[in-house]
């Protein structure tokens, strides 16, 4: 109906009708099992190209009264599921990116005004007999249509700390923002309209004063993703499959360049299960370019990670070193903020690393590793080019096994790299 406001089917047609899709409906039904219950608020953090916007365009698509998604959903996994019909396209639907509007704001306007007045006009014009000029926020125009029409809404926000994330300096406007979204998910008015909130991006919730901004919230992370973990990303299993159906790709060498994300979960009967996830985007464009090489290096990447290894917080470069050997590092993820401003040790900094996907980390030992071939070569770039003199001092100077593999030149390197990963999970997990 709207773009904003009880969106249509049209994103996750697209998605379905791809070359490559890997059925994760399922996932609907932990959602559905939430609907207006006390952990109806899914805050889901993922690394870059994780499939963040994917699985939101999923959700407009099955929950909006704004198309019939019947046919689109009937084929896949969720069909099977008794809940199936009753929330089938039954409610209003809220979905922005945020970070389309922090983009568009960057003339020095103020993107959550912008995004307040852009989806109020779509509020107007998709229910102009409820909304009217006297109505200010969106909060506002929520409130109004759930009252004249006592259909609950399911509201979603994409990158939704993109604003804490790129707007990291500007304080004032990052506590207006958490107040802002305080209007969706923290009043007694949201208590009634609100079946469903679910927001997505790369850091977990800000803590203010060692709290999470919004508490009401239940966080699935890269380091905690609990029931949504076979949900983050490509599994074993699935890419086994892929493999199968292609011949042309070597299942040793998809591991090699895209596993090595660890993430553990409550299986059927609460048993303990630890999953290899792959970075699906990545995946799906090996598969149909016929080859793997690094994708993230198209991703901004690259000039980040340089960003965050220069700090070098308690010896983080040679912390660095010893994962590109094949080591694992200790990590404490307890102290992190969850943002880019408040590094105090070197343990925010991986922690942070963590959550955007540069370091794998591994949950029966509490330790961080580098975890694939595909984030060693962005790695590897940044030594190459990079202000790494005291790396490439140390590497010359280490053992006689690193002094060996360096030799001077980037092809040592990413094979001394290509061996680690092996060791990583031969050794360290005996796969």
């Amino acid at each position: 109906m709207g773009m904003y406001v009880d969106p249509g089917n049209e994103s996750f047609r697209s998605d379905v009708e791809s070359d490559i899709y890997i059925d994760k409906t399922e996932m609907l039904s932990i959602l559905n099992s939430n609907i207006g219950k006390s952990r109806r608020y899914f805050a889901v953090s993922r690394a870059r190209r994780f499939g963040k916007s994917m699985v939101a365009g999923m959700i407009d698509a099955y929950y909006s009264i704004g198309c019939d998604s019947r046919e689109l959903f009937c084929k896949f996994k969720i069909a099977e599921s008794p809940d199936f019909e009753r929330h089938l396209n039954k409610y209003h639907v809220l979905h922005f990116d945020m970070a389309t509007f922090l983009n568009a704001a960057r003339n020095g306007s103020n993107p959550v005004d912008l995004m307040n007045s852009t989806i109020l006009k779509d509020f107007r014009k998709t229910y102009p007999q409820y909304v009217d000029e006297d109505v200010s926020t969106v909060p506002e125009a929520v409130q109004e249509v759930w009252e004249n029409d006592r259909r609950q809404f399911v509201i979603i926000i994409d990158e939704w700390e993109c604003v804490i994330r790129d707007a990291k300096t500007d304080h004032k406007l990052i506590m207006d923002y958490l107040s802002y979204l305080r209007g969706f998910f923290k009043t007694e008015e949201s208590k009634k309209f609100l079946a469903l909130g679910y927001i997505t991006g790369i850091l977990p919730i800000k803590k203010v004063d060692g709290e999470s901004a919004m508490n009401n919230f239940t966080e699935y992370t890269m380091i905690s993703p609990k029931q949504l973990a076979p949900y983050f990303g490509f599994t074993d299993e699935e890419v086994s499959a892929m493999c199968a159906r292609d011949s042309v790709m070597d299942i040793d060498e998809i591991q090699r360049w895209y596993d090595g994300y660890l993430m553990e979960y409550n299986a059927p009967g609460r048993v303990k299960k630890l999953l290899h996830m792959y970075n699906p985007n990545s995946l799906v464009n090996a598969f149909i370019d016929g080859g793997c090489e690094s994708y993230w290096k198209n991703t901004g990447a690259f000039g980040s990670l340089n960003d965050y290894i220069a700090m070098n917080m308690d010896g983080l470069k040679d912390c660095i070193l010893r994962m590109l050997a094949g080591e694992e590092c200790e990590v404490d993820t307890g102290s992190y903020q969850n943002d880019l401003t408040s590094f105090k040790r070197r343990d925010d900094v991986m922690t942070a690393l963590i959550h955007m996907g540069y370091l794998g980390y591994n949950p029966e030992n509490g330790k961080a590793f580098i975890p694939n071939e595909e984030v060693r070569d962005v790695f590897v770039s940044a030594i190459n080019v990079g202000e790494w003199d005291d790396i490439v001092y140390a590497l010359r100077n280490s053992d006689s096994v690193l002094e060996a593999t360096w030799n001077k030149d980037a092809e040592a390197v990413a094979s001394a790299i290509a061996k680690s990963h092996h060791i990583i999970r031969e050794s360290t997990y005996g796969i």
